[in-house]
C-alpha cells in the first residue's frame, strides 16, 4: 500500500466528500492545539507540525460529524512535533517520558505529528476510519523527507489532508496565531532556550 492521495485542504469551497472529511479533521485539530499555541512554558511554538487521524467511533475520542453527503462519524486521534513532557499522557503510556535534559516527550524515535498521531492509535489498538477504501490523516505541512517514505512504506493506504507547504510555513503560522487570538487572546512568544523546529 502507500499514500492514497495528497490534498491541501479547501476551508472555503470543498470539492467532495474528502475535502468535507479533510476539513473536519483540519478544524478538530486547530482547535484542540490552539490552546497550547504560543506558550513557551509548554515548548508549544505556531510553527509546531500537529496532526489528526480519523479512527472508528470511540467513546473515549473526539467524535467528528460531517455530512458528505450522508452522514458521517468518526473520532479523531491527535498528534504533534512538540510533544511536551505529561501533555499528552495517552502518547507518554506508549512512549515513554522523555530523555534527561530533554524537553520533548517525542521519544528516541523522533517522531514527527502524523507518526505520533497514527502510533498513538495503532498502540491502543484502535481501527483507522476506512471512507471509500482508504483512511484520512490531516496534517499541518504535508509530509517531509522522513514522513512521506514511512507513510509509503505503512501498510495502511492513507489520503494525507494538509493545510500547507513544509517549504513555506508563513500562511499556516499565521492562521494558527489568528485562530489563538480570537479564540483566547493573543499569546505573545517569547525565547525559549529549548526551542527547535523538527518540521
Amino acid at each position: 500500500m502507500a499514500i492514497f492521495q495528497q490534498r491541501l485542504i479547501n476551508l472555503l469551497a470543498p470539492a467532495d466528500d474528502e475535502d468535507v472529511i479533510g476539513n473536519a479533521l483540519c478544524l478538530r485539530s486547530m482547535n484542540h492545539f490552539t490552546q497550547f499555541l504560543g506558550q513557551p512554558a509548554l515548548g508549544f511554538s505556531y510553527d509546531s507540525c500537529n496532526a489528526a487521524v480519523a479512527i472508528a467511533l470511540h467513546a473515549n475520542y473526539p467524535a467528528i460529524a460531517v455530512n458528505a453527503p450522508g452522514p458521517l462519524l468518526f473520532s479523531t486521534v491527535f498528534g504533534t512535533s512538540r510533544l511536551f513532557s505529561g501533555l499528552d499522557p495517552t502518547f507518554n503510556a506508549f512512549h515513554g517520558h522523555i530523555a534527561p535534559g530533554r524537553p520533548f516527550s517525542s521519544s528516541l524515535l523522533e517522531e514527527h505529528a502524523e507518526q505520533t498521531a497514527i502510533r498513538t492509535a495503532e498502540n491502543q489498538g484502535l481501527p483507522f476510519w476506512n471512507h471509500n477504501g482508504h483512511y484520512h490523516l490531516y496534517v499541518d505541512l504535508d509530509p517531509c523527507i522522513w514522513c512521506a517514505p514511512w507513510l509509503i512504506a505503512h501498510p495502511d493506504n492513507w489520503f494525507v489532508h494538509h493545510f500547507g507547504q513544509l517549504q513555506r510555513q508563513e500562511p499556516v503560522v499565521q492562521y494558527k496565531k489568528k485562530l489563538r487570538s480570537t479564540t483566547f487572546g493573543r499569546q505573545r512568544e517569547r525565547y525559549h532556550p529549548y526551542k527547535r523546529t523538527i518540521k
